[in-house]
């Protein structure tokens, strides 16, 4: 198309671009995002790391964050990977794509021993003040 003296090129896909788009971005997003989501915050790997991804601002981690999460690791590598190097920076440890899906990466040990505490207060809250039916 020629455009005052320019030719402007329209975008052209082939068929093995498709395929290289789905293999380098959409399949690793999908395979991190619906593992951590299926898995609680725990894809294979992270499962036998003994580590896990908990959502800063819900109970449990969303679908959404952790396709958001997938997608920081390529904010993380566009960063020219010092969304990884921010791992030794952070006080807590957490990378770019931590910070943009409001996750932290804990130990399986340290999650378990929240969740015990988590519930002894809920246990003690209940026997303290049982709720009132009327």
């Amino acid at each position: 198309m020629i455009h005052g003296g320019m030719k402007l090129q329209l975008i052209n896909i082939e068929g093995n671009e498709v395929i290289h788009v789905a293999a380098t971005v959409v399949v690793p997003v999908l395979y991190c995002g619906v593992f951590l989501w299926a898995g609680k915050g725990r894809t294979p790997g992270k499962r036998l790391l003994k580590i896990r991804v908990v959502s800063l601002a819900h109970r449990h981690i969303t679908l959404w964050h952790a396709v958001e999460r997938a997608l920081g690791y390529g904010a993380a590598a566009l960063e020219l990977g010092f969304g990884f190097v921010q791992f030794f920076i952070h006080p807590y440890r957490r990378c770019a794509q931590d910070r943009l899906a409001e996750t932290i990466v804990v130990t399986e040990r340290s999650y378990q021993a929240l969740q015990q505490k988590l519930l002894q207060r809920v246990a003690n809250d209940l026997v303290e003040s049982p709720p009132h039916i009327t």
